[in-house]
């Protein structure tokens, strides 16, 4: 478990970084794209936690990194981006698929 947790914490640093770049104001579609990679790196380590309490911050890591992207975009701009953060949030972070 030692080596998934390095990776993780690997992974997202250097997600972190990308996100630096590219801005929400700027690069929406990376931002979101980005955004996405790690609230997938979140739901798949939370999977391997044994912890109930470990598992439930991840969800909650999930929805704080998802939260802002259904409030900052505007559904009238960015319809298909839009739909796709409010489905992560709503659906799948929701029901913890």
């Amino acid at each position: 478990m030692d080596g998934v947790k390095s990776f993780f914490r690997m992974a997202l640093t250097e997600y972190k970084k990308a996100l630096s770049v590219y801005l929400l104001d700027g690069f929406v579609t990376e931002h979101v794209e980005i955004n996405k990679q790690i609230s997938h790196l979140y739901k798949k380590f939370g999977y391997l936690e044994n912890e109930p309490g470990r598992q439930a911050l991840m969800l909650l890591k999930r929805r704080e990194l998802v939260q802002p992207l259904v409030d900052g975009i505007s559904p009238k701009h960015y319809v298909g981006l839009w739909r796709v953060t409010h489905f992560i949030f709503e659906c799948k972070i929701g029901t913890h698929d």
